[in-house]
């Protein structure tokens, strides 16, 4: 469980269980797969600069919100995105994902200790 801080009020995440863990993470590597089609685009071509800039800056920010609540799906959406602001859903995703993928941080410790 993870508590955060939205338009100014506290709310409690819980930690999904194993089989809808996995397919949020799915959809969150689907996200984040599409990254690369948009910081990989050059200027010399003014029609994909644009659309990794529309991508990046107009589709990204909303796909990371639609991950948010899909992961936290108790949370009052609508109400939530009255009052709270990009930046409080941003640090709320980074809590998520650090509920989401306890298993990362583990694989990493155990791969760490391997090498000593």
């Amino acid at each position: 469980m993870t508590t955060v801080i939205l338009g100014g009020q506290e709310y409690q995440i819980e930690a999904l269980p194993v089989a809808e863990s996995r397919k949020w993470r799915a959809t969150l590597v689907e996200a984040m797969g599409r990254l690369p089609s948009f910081l990989n685009v050059s200027t010399a071509d003014p029609a994909k600069f644009s659309e990794g800039v529309s991508g990046l800056l107009g589709g990204m920010p909303d796909a990371v919100i639609d991950l948010f609540f899909n992961y936290a799906r108790k949370l009052p959406r609508e109400e939530i995105e009255q009052k709270a602001t990009d930046a409080e859903i941003a640090v709320s995703f980074e809590q998520v994902v650090t509920l989401a993928l306890p298993l990362t941080r583990s694989v990493g410790s155990a791969l760490s200790s391997l090498a000593r």
